[in-house]
């Protein structure tokens, strides 16, 4: 069985090769923290110039309804292509 860390080290890693495979880039710095049931990862520096210009002269109003309309249009069934992905990775095995 694996520990703690060995399994938040495997989660960074799977998140981190989904973000360069599907974004083109990676983050900066990746954490991973598991708290009973729950698991927490922050991701920093994957915002482009573009996306941090947006964050920084946008209302964070604008920024949430952008975001919500985002998701709307992208995916009728979100997660599909994380769900696909991750059975495929050996990170997350």
């Amino acid at each position: 069985m694996k520990t703690q860390g060995e399994v938040e080290a495997a989660l960074c890693k799977g998140i981190a090769a989904f973000e360069q495979e599907y974004m083109g880039r990676g983050p900066k710095d990746i954490r991973a923290h598991l708290v009973g049931d729950i698991v927490l990862i922050r991701l920093h520096g994957v915002l482009t110039a573009a996306e941090q210009h947006l964050v920084k002269t946008l209302p964070a109003e604008k920024g949430r309804d952008l975001l919500k309309q985002f998701a709307r249009s992208s995916s009728k069934r979100p997660g599909r292509s994380w769900k696909r992905w991750s059975r495929r990775s050996p990170a997350l095995r």
